[in-house]
């Protein structure tokens, strides 16, 4: 999402604008990231998404991911990389650096697996680079049969019970761009 203008310069006799002062003021970039939530391997993108995740609990899934300030506590950001096949028979890596993430919705319902929506922000775009090797995630994906819905106050909430067929959780964490 680059910004462009165009500077009228000065010089005498000209009509138009000058196609040499079409500048680039700033870059950003932006992407939408959609994945099955699994129990090994996303850690990053919750910690970039909440700040930072503390274990609790005996399980050894058990996480707290309370709204903390994402840049000054742990200011971080991440390099997202698509690969895209062109009709040609090659790839073409398509990168976003600094990417931090603006929101995200966590959804299930009866007989599904947790999927996860998350968009980012980033300070640069890049089709120069090249595909960095893949990590796969080995963890195995939650499903609703694994859900506990607790609703209240942080560190005092209270289990729901009864007939929850469907859950979805939005979460905003806009950023001055």
């Amino acid at each position: 999402m680059p910004n462009r203008v165009q500077g009228e310069g000065i010089q005498s006799a000209a009509l138009g604008l000058r196609g040499d002062h079409y500048v680039e003021t700033h870059k950003q970039a932006s992407a939408t990231v959609e994945f099955d939530v699994t129990s090994l391997g996303t850690l990053q993108l919750w910690e970039n998404l909440m700040g930072p995740v503390s274990t609790t609990g005996a399980g050894p899934y058990t996480h707290d991911f309370p709204l903390a300030d994402t840049y000054a506590a742990t200011n971080r950001s991440l390099t997202l990389q698509q690969n895209v096949a062109l009709r040609t028979g090659t790839d073409k890596c398509k990168e976003i650096t600094g990417a931090k993430a603006t929101s995200a919705t966590i959804s299930c319902g009866v007989g599904e697996l947790v999927t996860c929506s998350m968009e980012f922000t980033g300070s640069a775009y890049s089709t120069a680079q090249s595909l960095a090797g893949p990590s796969y995630v080995s963890g195995l994906p939650y499903h609703f049969g694994q859900a506990t819905i607790q609703m209240g106050t942080f560190n005092s909430a209270t289990t729901v019970t009864g007939e929850v067929r469907t859950v979805s959780v939005n979460i905003n964490r806009p950023y001055d761009t």
